[in-house]
């Protein structure tokens, strides 16, 4: 398969070789077609994700957000994290943020 480059690709793909991170520009390309590839994947696990989202929405199947319960979680989340961490470290004391 041959593949025609712009000028700047070929600039970039020169420019990668010159770092010595890759051997040929073929290596270059390959690492350039899995990063595509692995971003279109993603893109399509996030559209999928949002269509559920808004399939539920248009159901009604949603509840109102409360921005103090959704604090007061990220606190309780934010403290067990931290006496995790501090367990795991052996150390018996550790600071909880303020409600």
């Amino acid at each position: 398969m041959n593949v025609n480059l712009s000028d700047n690709l070929k600039r970039f793909v020169r420019s990668q070789l010159r770092t010595g991170r890759y051997s040929t520009a073929s290596e270059v390309v390959r690492d350039a077609l899995k990063l595509l590839r692995d971003k279109l994947r993603e893109d399509t696990e996030t559209r999928a994700a949002a269509q559920v989202g808004i399939d539920d929405f248009e159901r009604g199947d949603y509840a109102p957000w409360n921005a103090e319960e959704a604090r007061a979680l990220g606190r309780k989340l934010l403290a067990e994290s931290k006496r995790k961490a501090a367990s795991q470290r052996g150390v018996a004391k550790y600071r909880e943020y303020p409600s």
